[in-house]
């Protein structure tokens, strides 16, 4: 879980660092370019692709349209592996009843024709905590547990002390913890704008006020690091692109050397020590998009059935150990341990027989045959020193 992208499409100019970026980060939110969309998601199948369609009402279309006018005018920008964003920045205080049975509804119908969706995106600063604490959200957060292919979508941005601000960033937290009182999985959370914002006017991105590159950067990866990667949630910066008229040129990382370093930082994120492993429990292992046992489920992967997992590094989230896994078309997180027993099996690769002596070494005491055992002796010893290196990584 990284650090992507809210891309502003129809203003900017290089679309392949789009891409590149995002291949990094496992997540992208593309406004106004349904078609660019897709092509993400089709070369980054286990990536959130998130697309918006602007819209002055964009903040409450549980207002003006019903669940069905709304999908119905909706529904041909997702699909193909594309989320559909619901909602933008609806006021999350007060009576929030009206806001929360449409989206139930929405989900509902969503699902039933194979949309993915996510909402409902509160602004910073919402929703009201206390709302939360009081079961306001209640009905929404069972919604996400009777159909985990949707994602909560939040704005969460800082101002200059992240760590220090948590009527700002970390409200995510209220969510988690009132589905730890209700007794379900949390939803698949992803902050759909993320970044440096004083009070939201034009020029109060981190270009506004100053900030360079490396300080900008360092914010953005430590705040991750700290903050959300502990509970798996993927970030997009907002923004990408200049918006209309330059607008946004404010927050824009477009040219800037704030890629570089975010793709540096992802890259920390990524699986390594790939191996093959063979499932053993006999009911089958869930698949999810993300660690955790409220990551929206991908498949279910059965007994005996060989995949690819990556030992490191290990999440260890809802009680569970989670390590990232392939199966066929499907690449998530598979739980690592359960009920203290491993549920895979790792199978070494097979040994490499008649390693070729390399040019040049000879020697006046050792014939051919015992050279070569030497080299087969070494090569065993490296193999050894690697898997214990991964285990520490995985530890």
């Amino acid at each position: 879980m990284a650090i992507g992208l809210n891309v502003l499409a129809q203003y900017v100019t290089d679309r392949a660092r789009i891409q590149q970026t995002t291949a990094s980060a496992g997540i992208a939110l593309i406004m106004d370019d349904a078609a660019f969309a897709r092509s993400l998601a089709a070369a980054n199948p286990s990536a959130l692709i998130v697309h918006r369609t602007y819209s002055a009402n964009d903040h409450r279309w549980h207002e003006v349209m019903t669940p069905r006018e709304w999908l119905d005018a909706h529904q041909a920008t997702g699909g193909a592996g594309v989320t559909i964003q619901c909602l933008n920045e609806p006021n999350g205080y007060g009576d929030l009843s009206p806001l929360v049975t449409w989206c139930v509804e929405v989900m509902q119908q969503a699902h039933e024709r194979g949309i993915a969706l996510c909402l409902p995106n509160f602004g910073v600063g919402h929703p009201d905590t206390v709302n939360v604490a009081n079961g306001a959200l209640d009905p929404l957060l069972r919604a996400f547990v009777a159909h985990p292919e949707m994602t909560c979508g939040l704005h969460e941005y800082f101002r200059d002390d992240p760590m220090n601000e948590p009527y700002l960033v970390g409200r995510f937290t209220a969510i988690i913890d009132r589905c730890k009182a209700l007794g379900i999985a949390p939803p698949t959370i992803a902050i759909t704008e993320y970044g440096r914002d004083h009070a939201g006017g034009l020029s109060d991105g981190w270009r506004g006020v100053g900030l360079t590159d490396e300080r900008y950067t360092a914010l953005l990866t430590d705040t991750h690091r700290r903050l959300y990667a502990p509970h798996g949630i993927r970030c997009a910066v907002f923004c990408y692109g200049t918006g209309s008229g330059g607008m946004w040129q404010s927050f824009n990382v477009e040219n800037s050397g704030v890629l570089d370093a975010i793709e540096e930082y992802n890259m920390t994120q990524q699986p390594t020590d790939k191996r093959t492993a063979i499932i053993k429990l006999d009911r089958g292992v869930n698949l999810r998009a993300s660690a955790g046992t409220g990551g929206r489920w991908l498949t279910t992967v059965p007994f005996g059935a060989e995949i690819d997992v990556w030992l490191s590094p290990v999440e260890s989230k809802d009680g569970f150990e989670w390590v990232r896994a392939s199966w066929g078309a499907n690449v998530g997180y598979i739980v690592r341990v359960y009920e203290g027993a491993d549920t895979f099996t790792v199978t070494a690769p097979p040994p490499e027989t008649d390693t070729p002596i390399p040019d040049g070494v000879k020697s006046e005491q050792l014939t051919d045959d015992e050279l070569q055992a030497l080299i087969e002796h070494y090569t065993a010893i490296a193999g050894i020193y690697r898997a214990l290196q991964a285990r520490r990584k995985a530890a």
